[in-house]
């Protein structure tokens, strides 16, 4: 199974770096799957 990870950064008002966000997919499919947001960060 391909897992991929990849970071976005959040950025406040002023344009600085706030923090980042993570993103992951399960496969080579670039969509969200239609499952519930607690199973799918149980899953990370």
């Amino acid at each position: 199974m391909d897992i991929f990870v990849a970071r976005q950064p959040v950025f406040t008002s002023d344009k600085k770096i706030f923090g980042y966000e993570l993103l992951f997919r399960l496969g080579l499919d670039n969509v969200f799957p239609n499952i519930d947001g607690s199973v799918a960060t149980s899953g990370v």
